[in-house]
């Protein structure tokens, strides 16, 4: 090959990826799909539109395939593994009509520390209807400690609720979710998410944001 020619080292869709993020995620192709939808949702071409309080990037994965020089198939999985575990939403806005059936990405970027330097993302830390889920689940788990001790079982007690209700979110996302609702408590939240989601979904274009909202009423 003899080298890398200059003009694919420098240019104004150049995107910097953490190691971090790749740990964090345990792929670095879904950390790399990840920092390209929010470089997206970030920069000045307005790639992006607005839609329920979140920046959305449009594109499909034949497209984000070629960008990414990897496979339709690869890509189609890192999207599901991201939208699993809740650092991405998706939806189908149709921008061009009732048959567009193209998928527009939003990231979830969360637990953004009091005073840190805070860059627009595809929703803002403090966006309304609980669009945002914190990854980081509680605060002895993000300064490195132990998890919770009720951690599992929860996650156990939760991944049956799911199945059990056909829950529309994942079990990462649901999980946080309890974390917030218990007060810290991981278990004493899932007995909330138990209760509020007795009542079925029916009807909704989106059940997932639905979902949300309700879980996200009594949050602290």
């Amino acid at each position: 090959m003899g080298g890398v020619p200059f003009e694919l080292t420098t240019a104004s869709d150049f995107v910097q990826v953490r190691l971090e993020l790749m740990r964090y995620l345990h792929d670095p192709l879904a950390a790399i799909v990840f920092t390209r939808i929010q470089f997206r949702t970030n920069d000045d071409s307005r790639a992006w539109v607005e839609h329920d309080g979140r920046r959305w990037w449009t594109v499909t994965l034949g497209d984000l395939a070629a960008e990414m020089g990897a496979t339709e198939k690869q890509i189609r999985r890192v999207m599901d593994d991201l939208t699993d575990r809740g650092a991405l939403i998706r939806t189908q806005l149709q921008h061009a009509g009732p048959y567009d059936r193209r998928y527009s990405y939003s990231p979830v970027i969360t637990e953004v520390p009091s005073g840190a330097h805070r860059v627009p993302s595809g929703a803002d830390v403090e966006v309304p209807s609980g669009a945002l889920v914190p990854l980081i689940k509680n605060k002895e788990e993000a300064a490195g400690g132990r998890p919770h001790p009720h951690d599992q079982n929860a996650r156990r007690a939760l991944t049956d609720l799911k199945k059990d209700r056909h829950l529309p979110l994942s079990i990462d996302e649901l999980l946080a979710h309890a974390y917030s609702l218990g007060d810290g408590d991981p278990w004493q939240g899932y007995l909330v998410v138990k209760v509020k989601t007795e009542a079925t979904i029916t009807g909704a274009n989106n059940p997932a944001a639905v979902l949300r909202a309700r879980l996200k009423a009594d949050a602290a």
